[in-house]
């Protein structure tokens, strides 16, 4: 989670946001989703799982019979 915050955000996560969870209140296939705050606006973040983005590319290829 922290590597996808700081690849998106580009910095440290305690950087970004005042509060962040560490346990996510939801998960699927692509990712989960975590509670944060900053001040006192509340957020969910959705965090990609580490080389999602890869697989669905590759599988995305194979449907279509890209190389």
């Amino acid at each position: 989670k922290q590597t996808a915050v700081l690849d998106s955000f580009k910095q440290d996560i305690t950087n970004v946001f005042d509060k962040f969870d560490s346990e996510p209140i939801a998960s699927g296939s692509i990712g989960q989703v975590y509670k944060a705050s900053i001040g006192s606006e509340d957020f969910v973040v959705k965090v990609r799982h580490p080389g999602v983005k890869e697989m669905i590319d590759k599988d995305l290829s194979i449907l279509f019979g890209a190389s």
